[in-house]
């Protein structure tokens, strides 16, 4: 009983503080490992139930049976949507005749040097753009001697793994670098025309996650988030955003993103995906991201394989269909007062 009562009591406890809306590290953290306190959880319960917790005549049995089944229940209705028994969100093409877009989202570690895995995997697949992340002057140099392929690019170096690469086979329109929640995380924007002369709006994004190494809040993330999401609402375009989110697909400020953006995202009824870390299966977390407005419908969406790096890749096709666009419109939360809060921080930095 004392083992339930300890994996129940963590359970609960990160449950509680996942519902909180503090902007600190430890309580942002809790948003991750949804599916590990899941886990813990029943495991708890299990325990607590084979060892009579129901037949107990007391109270505190009683309040921690229903805590516990209380935070199981919050857990799953926030990870039931990144499972296979939910509906899909982004659609499958229809249209065999529709403008094809390709493209993959790695995070190569800034420090790892094994470029023949990446640009090998690159290369067999064929993509129409390529967002790099973690790139610094070496990784830059030895992109543009391999992907001769790609004439088009945004390209912005940084030795202190915030670097940016862009590398597209498609024509940029006004390609440019921003630098949304402070100097030290930089995302690229542009227009990619497509080859039926079609222009829909790309973003790549990289926002600091809320660990102590890097930000005691998560502040700087979830403004750049919401900057972009209220943007993307005064753009007539159609849009894809990508990149490495820092944040996992069900957390409240993705989902908060999504809302706000009117973004579809193509985990939603397929699985979570997860991307990170590499190393470690037990504990990854779907961090490496990619929204499609409802002009797009999918093709193909993977993981790509180890290329050396702390992150794998990810991969989507879609075809561009935007006739259909009204049959996968997404649900539009009233969110607007909890954004502009997120986002004015950005705007006062």
């Amino acid at each position: 009983m004392a083992v339930a009562y300890i994996l129940g009591g963590f359970a609960i406890a990160a449950t509680i503080l996942s519902t909180l809306r503090f902007q600190h590290w430890w309580v942002r953290v809790c948003d991750f490992p949804r599916i590990h306190i899941t886990a813990l959880g029943v495991v708890a319960i299990t325990l607590w139930l084979a060892a009579g917790g129901t037949s107990r005549d007391s109270r505190p049995d009683a309040a921690f049976g229903a805590a516990l089944a209380f935070a199981l229940a919050l857990q799953l209705w926030r990870i039931l949507p990144f499972t296979p028994l939910w509906p899909k969100e982004v659609h499958k093409a229809t249209d065999a005749s529709a403008p094809v877009i390709a493209m993959v989202v790695s995070n190569v570690q800034m420090e790892n040097r094994n470029i023949e895995a990446l640009t090998d995997f690159i290369e067999a697949q064929e993509f129409d753009l390529v967002l790099l992340l973690e790139c610094d002057d070496w990784w830059v140099q030895q992109l543009t001697h391999n992907l001769v392929d790609y004439p088009h690019s945004v390209l912005h170096p940084r030795d202190d793994t915030y670097g940016m690469a862009l590398y597209s086979k498609l024509e940029l329109v006004q390609p440019h670098v921003r630098f949304i929640s402070g100097d030290e995380s930089p995302s690229i924007h542009t227009g990619v025309r497509l080859k039926n002369g079609d222009l829909f709006r790309f973003h790549g994004l990289h926002p600091p996650p809320p660990v102590p190494k890097y930000s005691d809040k998560s502040v700087d993330r979830d403004a750049e988030l919401m900057v972009v999401g209220r943007e993307l609402t005064q753009d007539v375009l159609p849009c894809i955003v990508a990149g490495d989110i820092n944040d996992v697909a069900w957390s409240r400020t993705t989902r908060l993103f999504c809302s706000v953006s009117g973004l579809l995202d193509p985990r939603v009824g397929r699985g979570p995906m997860p991307t990170f870390p590499v190393n470690f299966s037990l504990l990854r977390f779907p961090l490496d991201q990619v929204f499609l407005s409802a002009e797009f419908r999918l093709i193909d969406f993977g993981r790509g394989p180890d290329i050396a790096s702390d992150h794998f890749p990810v991969f989507v096709k879609v075809s561009y269909e935007p006739t259909l666009a009204s049959e996968q419109e997404p649900e539009v939360a009233d969110a607007e007062a909890e954004a502009d809060e997120l986002a004015a921080a950005a705007e006062g930095a």
